[in-house]
């Protein structure tokens, strides 16, 4: 456990809100609405409408199952004026499944690690990519 720096929190609020966009797109219509990604994502949720269109049209729906923590930390070497880094060590038990009559398995949240690429946009922060990090979790 940590407490970020106050120059921090701008940073981690925009990366908790651009997942909070992902994850209410991804567990209610399967669709990216960009007014709900463009205040915290560069590409206002381009980057996974190809990833939520499969799952919507295989009849798929997220689940959270036993829930989503999210652990984000600022990169304080990596960390400028305008751009930072941000590393997550999520813990989750999220799983894919069918909208009409799907049930979760409930198992035990697994960490899974994440990298966001955010960027200084006037006095906001956004996330401009997300991706799969497995160090963020060692």
């Amino acid at each position: 456990v940590f407490s970020p720096i106050p120059e921090d929190i701008p940073i981690l609020e925009a990366y908790t809100n651009a997942s909070l966009a992902f994850y209410r797109a991804a567990t209610t219509d399967v669709m990216v609405d960009p007014a709900a990604f463009s205040p915290f994502m560069i590409d206002s949720g381009a980057q996974f409408v190809e990833s939520l269109s499969e799952a919507l049209a295989s009849g798929y729906v997220d689940s959270l199952g036993a829930g989503v923590t999210l652990r984000p930390y600022v990169l304080a070497d990596h960390r400028t004026e305008s751009t930072a880094i941000v590393l997550d060590c999520t813990l989750s038990d999220e799983q894919f499944i069918l909208k009409e009559g799907g049930k979760a398995e409930l198992r035990d949240l697994q960490p899974r690690g994440q990298i966001a690429s955010m960027v200084r946009v006037g006095t906001s922060w956004k996330v401009e990519a997300f991706a799969e990090e497995p160090t963020a979790c060692l």
